[in-house]
């Protein structure tokens, strides 16, 4: 497992879901799919998810274009700022 990311920030998208911030840069990571990961909590704990890793087509366009991580059935409290995404 290697580690993707470490949540600074979150978003609540209705009909998309969680959107956790930074993302991986494309080619670092392999996407688009749905990936199982762990999250690494920063009060020690950890649990299980999938994240759907997609490409969104930002405006404007990234020097560096990222994945966008999102978790479909997590929400804000879910994920704290500081959480440890592995996968």
């Amino acid at each position: 497992m290697e580690k993707l990311t470490t949540v600074t920030d979150t978003f609540q998208i209705s009909g998309w879901g969680l959107v956790v911030v930074p993302s991986p840069f494309v080619g670092t990571y392999d996407g688009p799919g749905e990936r199982r990961v762990s999250l690494k909590m920063p009060d020690g704990s950890s649990k299980e998810a999938i994240v759907q890793v997609q490409y969104v087509f930002p405006v404007p366009t990234p020097k560096v274009p990222t994945w966008e991580l999102i978790f479909r059935d997590l929400v804000k409290n879910d994920v704290p700022i500081g959480t440890e995404i592995w996968g």
